[in-house]
């Protein structure tokens, strides 16, 4: 059940890495692409060579445009242009592009297919689709089980409208296809097993799916969040509680292996990659979570550094892993009021997702566990401005009309 419950979000501490250089495991991988004249699509990277990432998407969402712009999920404020170096008839529904994006963020990792024995899942296996659908684009995740798989056809129960096409079918964190179409209630997607074809007969040497670079990824320059313990001693003397920790990084039944993320979503609600869980008792260093929907518990011992998972199927407590890491750094479910450096410049979240600046209201395009951002149009600037807050840095940065981004303040204050 561990495995079930278990994310795929490794943004775990290793060695002297931080929690930020390590982006949510397959969310690593996931890029969202705009093409002229297109609504969005989505997209997932497939292997990663030393300055370059390749990724593919369902050819439609690339129609027309050989240098579509890009965001990595792993780091959205920043904007890419790809070029599109493979791209079949798009008469042809089930039809793959394939983009080369230079210089992608060192976060970015490749999301790796299912093994060749599990390229043909039965019918019921769950997971879920990836992607950014319409009107709004923002990221979102869908639960989804195999309704089905014939020829090179997966088949899955969630409704994917326009901006799901190119994301990936994940099961276990790897995955088992891309959607490209609609039918009904359910998702159409060419299996992972076409796929790997296609990225074999590309060219003529073939692309290995899942190939990155051996060395590790570079660190980021700028400085982490101080309130992000460190490896060494995640919880020295205390520190952390049930009642500050805001986030656990766990490693599975390898101690050597990061697993993945619990993020504290509210004051008494939290989420992993694939489930919500509302808190159920917090006593001395204990936290337990109660899985909503089930009458699964899972217990972290912020002490010993110890996880128990408490199966009502067989009324006992079964230890499922160890804490990495902890942290009490405010996370992006949780802000609602940034304060930028010496000016005190604040910017207050009002409801309904709007925000102010002054008297400049604001709207909240994205939430994600360590940043939150904003997007509106001031009396100043003709065109709509985004405001992102990273509060792994405790950086601000603005964009404006398709431009780089530039560091708008420190943020010196957050709730």
């Amino acid at each position: 059940m561990i495995h079930r419950l278990a994310l795929a979000l490794t943004v775990v501490l290793l060695g002297n890495q931080s929690l930020w250089s390590q982006a949510e495991s397959w969310r690593a991988g996931i890029v969202k692409i705009q093409a002229k004249g297109l609504a969005a699509g989505t997209g997932f990277v497939v292997a990663l060579r030393p300055n370059l990432a390749i990724i593919v998407t369902s050819a439609h969402v690339v129609e027309g445009d050989n240098q579509p712009e890009v965001r990595f999920h792993a780091r959205e404020s920043v904007k890419f242009t790809a070029n599109v170096r493979a791209h079949p008839p798009v008469q042809e529904p089930r039809g793959i592009a394939l983009l080369y994006v230079s210089d992608p963020p060192p976060e970015v990792r490749v999301i790796p297919p299912q093994s060749k024995l599990e390229w043909k899942p039965s019918e019921g296996t769950p997971g879920s689709v990836a992607g950014y659908p319409m009107p709004r684009a923002a990221f979102s995740v869908l639960p989804a089980s195999v309704s089905s798989y014939a020829s090179v056809d997966l088949i899955v129960s969630a409704a994917t409208g326009e901006g799901f096409s190119g994301g990936p079918v994940l099961i276990d964190g790897k995955v088992a296809g891309m959607i490209y179409a609609k039918e009904g209630a359910t998702g159409l997607a060419v299996s992972a097993a076409a796929i790997n074809i296609f990225l074999r007969q590309a060219f003529n040497k073939p692309i290995e799916w899942g190939t990155q670079p051996a060395a590790s990824p570079a660190a980021r320059t700028d400085k982490p969040n101080s309130k992000i313990a460190s490896a060494a001693n995640w919880n020295q003397a205390g520190q952390v509680t049930p009642q500050n920790v805001t986030a656990i990084s766990w490693s599975g039944p390898n101690p050597n292996l990061p697993y993945g993320m619990f993020v504290r979503t509210g004051q008494t609600t939290w989420k992993d990659d694939n489930y919500q869980y509302k808190l159920l008792k917090q006593t001395g260093q204990t936290l337990q979570l109660q899985t909503i929907g089930a009458n699964y518990v899972l217990a972290f011992d912020l002490s010993s550094g110890a996880i128990q998972q408490y199966d009502p199927a067989i009324s006992s407590w079964q230890a499922t892993g160890r804490i990495l890491q902890t942290s009490t750094a405010a996370t992006g479910w949780m802000a609602t009021r940034f304060t930028l450096g010496k000016s005190s410049r604040v910017f207050q979240y009002q409801q309904n997702k709007t925000w102010l600046d002054g008297q400049v209201q604001l709207q909240e395009v994205q939430r994600t566990d360590w940043s939150v951002t904003l997007s509106g149009t001031y009396p100043s600037s003709r065109n709509p401005i985004d405001i992102h807050f990273d509060l792994l840095t405790l950086k601000a940065f603005i964009t404006t009309n398709r431009a780089a981004p530039t560091e708008l303040g420190a943020i010196t204050q957050w709730q």
